[in-house]
């Protein structure tokens, strides 16, 4: 019997990363392939899992890589090979995404498939430039319209006379190109020539740049605005004239920041560092993946031996828990250990399972943390301290010479996935750990003159001093918060 794998039909959002839905967010991390289109942010890719097919089946204006049918038949072809298929648009797939026809396509091979909505840029992107495309007293419906069609031109598929007669907001997608059709029609269709308009170029991303300007003149400053460019969404109608943006200037304004690390780390440290205003791109690199499942269940199992659990990070203690609870086992075989964690950062994690640290060094590193046990504990204790396969030996260094006793096993392997890393022009790159430094350069990346390099613990540092780095400083404090400090530090001088 044939087996057939399983369809997902999802929008990416607006363009912006940042905007995918969860459900989106969660296939994309689990899928064997994604067929992709050229509006998603290139971004997400990286967040695919190890040997993830990845399939560019973009079109922009005049240039298309597949056609429909194509991209329909390809879509159906990876379905037997593939256990789980992920065909990600831009926006939302229903809106002017031909998501439809894909539908029809899965339907008629009798693939199983599932739908998942997407932020639509004809809302999404107006609104991150300030414009509501409905608002009290001025618009109270909004009309969506393609500026591209298959055939002839958009004046001969859209009614332009029922639009200038509406009293609501129009969103015009992809219609850069037909603006001057555009223009002319509305004001043919009797559209006052006082109108406001907005042009939203690249919207929702750092080079999001508006346009505003009448009915009357948009066509004209448009042409001379090299910043107006496509993708770009028009908008046309009293609300065009609001910029409903806060105002208020954060500390890391017009600062842009790259971050290597494993997803949790990026996704954590992404919000801290936009929460204060910065502009941030996310390389997921470094990629998880468990080991010796086996010999984990078999110290679980005897966990009576041990008068210590040791954390080094939360991807320990995430590992750990998750087969302690799928195996079913009684916390109470926990009661009589002590705990001790690297950092409080991972301290906070451990809590999220119900337990508080025991220790916790002043420091957050293996060397403090070293130190720390061999104060805390006798050569009576048996320490347990699973750890990542290629993690340092420091501590395990510093409890030897104490004469502790300890048991350490590899419960992760980390793997580099960053197959185009190239040359990072923003203003800091920071790098969560020396196997993502070490990934990163390893494969082809570069740091440009000007990019300041922050490093998380004097281990990742270390690494650092191998590789053509201009600049490089190592975070107050091993933790996110050490490299807010930092970044915020470094913002501030730079100002002086």
């Amino acid at each position: 019997m044939e087996t057939k794998g399983f369809v997902y039909i999802a929008g990416s959002g607006p363009g912006n990363k940042d905007y995918i839905t969860v459900k989106a967010y969660e296939v994309l991390q689990n899928c064997d392939c994604v067929i992709y289109d050229a509006l998603i942010d290139q971004e997400l890719l990286s967040h695919t899992k190890v040997g993830c097919e990845k399939i560019y089946v973009g079109k922009m204006a005049g240039k298309h890589y597949a056609s429909q049918d194509e991209i329909n038949d390809l879509i159906v072809q990876k379905a037997h090979t593939h256990q789980v298929v992920l065909r990600l648009k831009g926006g939302d797939p229903f809106v002017f995404g031909r998501g439809g026809e894909e539908a029809e396509a899965l339907i008629k091979a009798g693939i199983d498939f599932e739908l998942i909505p997407g932020v639509t840029s004809a809302v999404a992107v107006p609104e991150m430039a300030g414009i509501p495309v409905t608002h009290r007293g001025v618009s109270r419906q909004v009309s969506i319209i393609t500026g591209h069609v298959k055939e002839g031109t958009i004046d001969q598929h859209v009614n332009f006379q029922a639009l200038a007669q509406s009293s609501g907001t129009l969103v015009f997608l992809m219609g850069l190109h037909a603006l001057p059709i555009i223009v002319s029609s509305l004001l043919s269709a009797g559209q006052e020539a006082s109108t406001p308009c907005a042009i939203i170029s690249n919207g929702t991303k750092e080079s999001e740049h508006v346009l505003r300007a009448s009915l009357g003149d948009i066509e004209e400053k448009a042409k001379s605005d090299p910043l107006c460019v496509t993708p770009a969404i028009i908008v046309v109608g009293e609300t065009s004239r609001y910029d409903f943006r806060s105002q208020a200037q954060r500390p890391l304004s017009h600062t842009t920041v790259s971050i290597v690390g494993t997803i949790d780390f990026n996704t954590r440290m992404g919000t801290l560092v936009k929460r204060y205003g910065a502009h941030c791109h996310s390389y997921p690199i470094v990629k998880i993946q468990p080991v010796h499942q086996e010999t984990l269940e078999e110290k679980i199992a005897h966990l009576q031996d041990y008068t210590m659990l040791v954390f080094t990070s939360r991807n320990t203690i995430r590992l750990f828990f998750e087969t302690f609870y799928e195996k079913g086992y009684d916390l109470r075989l926990l009661s009589s250990l002590k705990i001790a964690v690297i950092g409080e950062a991972t301290a906070m994690y451990l809590k999220d399972y119900h337990f508080n640290a025991d220790y916790i060094p002043d420091v957050y590193t293996s060397q403090a943390l070293g130190e720390l046990l061999t104060k805390v504990t006798t050569t009576q204790d048996r320490l347990l301290i699973p750890r990542a396969l290629k993690g340092n030996d420091v501590l395990s260094t510093i409890l030897s010479a104490a004469h502790r006793s300890f048991d350490e096993f590899a419960l992760y392997d980390t793997v580099i996935d960053f197959p185009h890393p190239g040359l990072c022009e923003d203003d800091y790159l920071i790098f969560a750990s020396s196997q993502g430094l070490k990934g990163y350069f390893e494969a082809g990346g570069q740091v440009s003159s000007h990019t300041q390099v922050i490093c998380i613990g004097p281990y990742t540092a270390k690494m650092a001093t191998r590789y053509p780095i201009n600049h490089w400083i190592l975070a107050q404090e091993a933790s996110r918060q050490g490299i807010l400090a930092t970044l915020l530090e470094g913002v501030q001088h730079a100002k002086i």
